[in-house]
C-alpha cells in the first residue's frame, strides 16, 4: 500500500477544517515570505499524490501544526489528526484569484 501524509501547518486562506470534512488547498503557488497565494497550483508532487490516494482509495495521514489558524490545530508542536480519505478533487479560483 502507498501511504501519503500531509502536514497542515500554516494553511491557505481557502482551507476549511471542521475536524472531519476538510477542504485542503494543496501545495504550491505560495510566496515564501508572505505566505500569500501568488500563482496557480499544479497537479504535481503532493497534489498528485493526493489524487493518487483518491483513485486507489488509500488513506492519508493528517498531521496538524501549531501555526495552523484553524480550530483543530494544537497550541504548540504537532498533533496526529488521523487517517482521512480523499473523496474528491477539483480546480476553482480561490480568494486570491488563483487556482
Amino acid at each position: 500500500m502507498n501511504w501519503c501524509a500531509i502536514v497542515l501547518n500554516e494553511g491557505y486562506e481557502d482551507d476549511v477544517d471542521s475536524g472531519g470534512l476538510d477542504i485542503n488547498t494543496g501545495e504550491g503557488g505560495r510566496d515564501p515570505s508572505t505566505s500569500g497565494q501568488i500563482a496557480d497550483q499544479q497537479l504535481t508532487r503532493g497534489n498528485a499524490e493526493l489524487v493518487t490516494s483518491k483513485l486507489n482509495e488509500y488513506p492519508v495521514r493528517v498531521i496538524r501544526g501549531y501555526r495552523l489558524k484553524l480550530s483543530y490545530a494544537p497550541l504548540s508542536g504537532y498533533r496526529y489528526g488521523g487517517l482521512y480519505f480523499v473523496k474528491s478533487h477539483w480546480t476553482e479560483k480561490g480568494k486570491s484569484g488563483f487556482e
